[in-house]
């Protein structure tokens, strides 16, 4: 039972740094994607209350052409999601609403994926720093047990007499 415990936070972890991993490595090629020329349809400030505390998050969709083709997207940037930081998503907002037109990145390969903020956030490093930690946390743990497991016994196997005393 014990293995299969520790066998599923060890898939957790890795399932983590995966996850981690690849949102920082698409994130990185967002920043060498072509650009073009985006018309924002629709910028909202959206607030999300749970357990008595507020996430918010701006909600965007924007237009753009690619080679005579029309797209629509409303990525703001990969693995971009809402915080508590509303004064950070407020401020992001009131920028997107006074502009008519911004840049976005779109992938050259499937042009209906987009950006409007290439490039690396600090959520992607902090993603990537918990995984990582909880990896280390979980195998040290799962060590700990192992080694609370064995005995101290085996410091006798390791001492060597060379000479034994008489029994009175």
């Amino acid at each position: 039972m014990l293995t299969l415990l520790a066998s599923v936070f060890v898939l957790a972890g890795l399932f983590f740094l995966y996850g981690a991993l690849s949102n920082l490595l698409k994130s990185h090629r967002t920043s060498s994607w072509p650009t073009a020329t985006a018309a924002l349809t629709s910028v909202e400030l959206k607030r999300h209350t749970a357990s008595k505390r507020a996430t918010y998050e701006a909600d965007v969709r924007y237009t753009y052409r690619v080679g005579g083709q029309s797209y629509e997207g409303s990525t703001l940037s990969v693995g971009y999601g809402g915080s508590s930081d509303a004064s950070a998503h407020e401020a992001l907002v009131r920028k997107l609403e006074s502009a008519r037109t911004v840049v976005v990145r779109y992938n050259p390969d499937a042009p209906a994926e987009s950006v409007l903020i290439p490039g690396i956030s600090r959520a992607h490093w902090f993603l990537l720093a918990f995984s990582l930690t909880w990896l280390v946390a979980v195998i040290g743990m799962i060590t700990t047990a192992i080694l609370g497991l064995q005995s101290d016994a085996s410091w006798l196997d390791r001492l060597v007499v060379i000479e034994g005393k008489t029994a009175p």
